[in-house]
């Protein structure tokens, strides 16, 4: 958890409500980067 703490705190973050704000202001993640085709395959030949 300190590890965390100190990441946060050299970013600027030392409260929770620092964090959501950071939080809000990230760009939503695109998940569809995360998906292969060799698993979409895999799935439609079960």
């Amino acid at each position: 958890m300190n590890n965390l703490k100190e990441a946060l705190k050299k970013l600027g973050i030392e409260t929770a409500e620092q964090l959501n704000e950071a939080i809000k202001k990230e760009k939503p993640l695109d998940i569809g980067i995360m998906t292969s085709e060799p698993a979409k395959e895999k799935k439609a030949a079960s």
